[in-house]
C-alpha cells in the first residue's frame, strides 16, 4: 500500500500507469476542493494545469481519476478540517519522493500493541474492501 504526499504529482503518476490505483491507501493532499463542484475543480485544474498538459491526458482523465479517489475516501485534505498550513507543515518533495510505502515489520507489532491493534483492524477493512495485503 502507498501513501501519497502531493496531489498533483501523484495523481500524474497513478494516471501515467506509474502507480496502480488500487495501491493507494490515500493521498494527503494540501488542497481544500470538492471535485464534484465544478468552479472549485476549475480553480483547482488551472493551478495543475502546466504539469498535467504535457502528460498527453484530458481535463476530463484527472477529474474522473479524482472524483472516484475522493468518494473511496481515498484523498485525505486537512485543510477541509481546519488544519491550517501551521498544521501541515511545509514538507519538501524532490523528484520521486512523493510517494511512502505503508509496511510494518512483525517486530515492530510485537512491541507495540498499539500498533498491532491498529493493523488488525486495517486488515479487517482491508478485507471488507477487497484490498489486498501481505501478511
Amino acid at each position: 500500500m502507498k501513501v501519497g504526499l502531493s496531489y498533483s504529482r501523484c495523481i500524474r503518476d497513478i494516471l501515467d500507469g506509474h502507480v496502480q490505483e488500487q495501491d493507494v491507501l490515500v493521498i494527503v493532499a494540501r488542497t481544500k476542493f470538492d471535485p464534484h463542484n465544478d468552479q472549485q475543480w476549475a480553480d483547482i485544474y488551472r493551478g495543475y494545469e502546466l504539469g498535467w498538459s504535457v502528460t498527453g491526458h484530458t481535463e476530463s482523465d484527472y477529474r474522473d481519476l479524482t472524483i472516484r479517489m475522493y468518494d473511496n475516501g481515498q484523498i485525505h485534505q486537512p485543510r477541509l478540517f481546519d488544519a491550517g498550513r501551521r498544521h501541515l507543515g511545509r514538507q519538501i518533495i524532490g523528484p520521486g519522493t512523493h510517494w511512502r510505502d505503508l509496511v510494518l515489520i512483525p517486530e515492530d507489532l510485537e512491541q507495540h500493541p498499539a500498533a498491532q491493534e491498529l493493523w488488525d483492524q486495517f486488515k479487517m477493512v482491508a478485507a471488507l474492501s477487497d484490498i489486498k495485503i501481505i501478511d
